[in-house]
């Protein structure tokens, strides 16, 4: 599976305050998000807004080959299969555990991360003391900008910002979704 890392947050955008955390985006394109059923293309999940609260969506497993090692990572509904966000959070964990190689020295080592993490929001964060805090977060790729994100570009802007460059590279980047659940619903 091919992983890309992207630096996220205030300390990607060069603010560097005391006590700030690294944001790391972990972005897999073995699966791609989709608003529509009718796309087939590759393996896919689908976004589902209509069955959400407000500024929330649910992921629908619609691949009979999806990855799911344990029960409590989906949630059978009318509808089908919901990934539940947990399933994200420990694949970061399984991602992060092996062995690791010492930087300058052909060395490696094995670290068991989950004694060294925690689950803090949507992110897997280190834990370690006296060292800069990490905080890993999975997220996948949507082929297109979703309709509660649509509304957002539509917007109207205060103050010109964003301005209408960064909008237009915002749209040609497309969407990346992190499964952030509301603390009012059980996905």
């Amino acid at each position: 599976k091919n992983i890309r890392v992207i630096s996220s947050g205030s300390r990607a955008e060069g603010l560097d305050l005391p006590g700030s955390d690294l944001d790391i985006m972990c972005l897999t394109d073995t699966y791609v998000v989709d608003e529509k059923q009718g796309n087939t293309q590759g393996k896919r999940l689908i976004l589902d807004t209509d069955n959400a609260l407000p500024g929330f969506a649910l992921i629908r497993i619609t691949d009979d080959s999806f990855p799911v090692a344990n029960i409590n990572d989906v949630t059978q509904t009318v509808d089908g299969l919901i990934l539940n966000n947990n399933f994200f959070k420990q694949s970061i964990l399984e991602k992060l555990n092996g062995d690791c190689v010492c930087f300058g020295t052909t060395k490696t080592f094995n670290i068991d991360f989950k004694t060294l993490c925690k689950i803090h929001g949507p992110a897997v964060s280190t834990a370690l003391n006296g060292i800069q805090e990490v905080d890993f977060v999975r997220c996948l790729p949507c082929r297109e900008w979703p309709s509660i994100a649509k509304r957002w570009l539509l917007r109207n802007r205060c103050f010109q910002w964003p301005s209408s460059d960064l909008m237009t590279e915002a749209i040609h980047e497309g969407v990346l979704l992190v499964p952030v659940g509301s603390k009012v619903s059980f996905f």
